[in-house]
């Protein structure tokens, strides 16, 4: 079968892409480890947003190194729902595929952000028709575990109990502290190399007050086109809310995906 120039052109771009992360985590893993040289964080405690954005994979890498995971930067998570972006240009000149997969395969819509409840649930926050805007989906779970970049832990946010698909299977998140304004995060997707080729996000510190709550799954419905999952956030008290995130399936009535039962 012949392969359009332009076919090729892309083809060879994504390797070439990949290959260069691959290197780029292997020397940010070997730097550490040979000469346990990382800035302090106190280095970016003034670092803005734009300038994050900015970045190059090792340098966000780099900075990634230096930021904080601990039960103190766990629990500032806990009971909050946090805006988050993918980086469109600097690091990501690198993970052409990112911005696509997070807001056209991952999700029902452009990807928005993360909640964390009280036990060690998650979701994703993804833009679409309802109440408030938004949708909330694709659950995982988080802990404070060791760091694939190191040194040290991070909070990783783990997929693999709720999605089976092909795209998400194995797919994990780490997350770390880097100033009083934002998190960084690297996320991998086991069909592109998991974390050797990281795709690098920020989590934007929120201001809004913690909130008791839990993630679990209700009644299942629209077993057709549309499937209608549903997450209830209850509080300890007893006061629930209920929130409805669509997620598409197959129309042929296919078994819906396990993130969403």
């Amino acid at each position: 079968m012949l392969v359009s120039a332009s076919t090729r052109i892309i083809i060879t771009s994504i390797l070439v892409a990949c290959t260069h992360n691959i290197i780029t985590v292997i020397h940010q893993k070997t730097k550490v480890r040979s000469t346990r040289h990382i800035p302090s964080a106190d280095e970016y405690a003034n670092t803005t947003e734009d300038e994050i954005k900015a970045w190059s994979l090792s340098e966000f890498i780099t900075a990634y190194q230096a930021a904080k995971a601990t039960t103190a930067e766990l629990q500032e998570l806990q009971g909050r729902e946090f805006e988050a972006i993918g980086l469109l240009n600097g690091a990501h000149r690198y993970v052409p595929l990112a911005p696509l997969f997070a807001d056209y395969m991952f999700g029902p819509g452009v990807w928005l952000g993360k909640g964390f409840d009280d036990s060690g649930l998650g979701y994703n926050v993804f833009k679409g028709q309802s109440e408030d805007g938004k949708l909330r989906s694709r659950r995982f779970r988080y802990k404070l575990q060791p760091s694939f970049f190191g040194p040290g832990d991070a909070v990783g946010l783990n997929y693999s109990d709720f999605n089976g698909d092909l795209l998400t299977n194995g797919m994990r998140d780490e997350v770390r502290k880097l100033n009083a304004k934002v998190y960084l995060g690297l996320g991998s997707y086991q069909l592109f190399g998991g974390m050797w080729n990281p795709a690098p996000f920020l989590v934007r510190v929120s201001d809004l007050p913690k909130k008791s709550f839990r993630v679990r799954p209700l009644e299942q419905a629209g077993r057709e086109g549309w499937y209608i999952a549903h997450l209830r956030i209850g509080g300890y008290g007893g006061d629930t809310t209920e929130i409805e995130s669509a997620t598409q399936t197959h129309v042929d009535g296919k078994a819906p995906r396990r993130d969403e039962l």
